[in-house]
């Protein structure tokens, strides 16, 4: 098998394939935790991801993404960037707990019932997003298949030359002063 591109964001997720664990390589660290749902902040749209509770690397929490269709079965794999935030990460294989799998069927289960009632409601809005659309493409002007000429460029008219630039002034200007004020010596000391 060549080596697999690792999921780096939620865009590369949609062309990601899903793996098994006979694809994994021999010794590579395998990545498990428990199914979780959350929600889009941009559209609500309801998504999954793997919550692992407790890294091997950096023995911290950590959230993968995860594509429904994927299911639950403990055997999928994903290979995804790492994300621990240390320098020189190397992409790990992420699957589901076999240990939670009451937990992520549940979650499977709740973000399924969540997309079903979230659906609806997009698609409403979506069409009409695409009616608003075609009203306003209709209401625009019919423009016609001529191209216009253009401009001729202006005309250039000869100018006098400007007159030469004024002598510079003096610093100090005899009877005003431009300076700093001249004291009496001896109100400097």
């Amino acid at each position: 098998m060549p080596e697999p591109k690792p999921i780096g964001n939620a865009g590369e997720l949609s062309s990601a394939p899903c793996y098994t664990v006979a694809d994994v390589p021999p010794g590579a660290p395998i990545v498990r935790g428990k199914l979780i749902w959350f929600r889009d902040r941009s559209s609500g749209r309801p998504l999954v991801g793997i919550k692992v509770e407790r890294c091997h690397r950096c023995r911290k929490k950590h959230q993968y993404l995860w594509k429904w269709s994927w299911g639950i079965d403990p055997a999928a794999m994903s290979y995804q960037a790492g994300m621990c935030r240390v320098e020189g990460v190397a992409p790990c294989w992420v699957g589901l707990d076999p240990d939670q799998a009451a937990a992520s069927e549940a979650a499977y289960r709740e973000s399924h019932e969540a997309f079903e009632a979230w659906k609806p409601g997009h698609d409403a809005a979506m069409a009409e997003r695409a009616e608003r659309k075609a009203a306003r493409t209709a209401q625009e002007p019919a423009t016609t298949e001529t191209t216009p000429t253009p401009a001729p460029p202006p005309a250039i008219e000869p100018q006098a030359p400007s007159p030469p630039p004024p002598p510079p002034r003096p610093a100090t200007v005899p009877g005003l002063m431009w300076g700093p004020p001249a004291w009496p010596k001896e109100a400097r000391r």
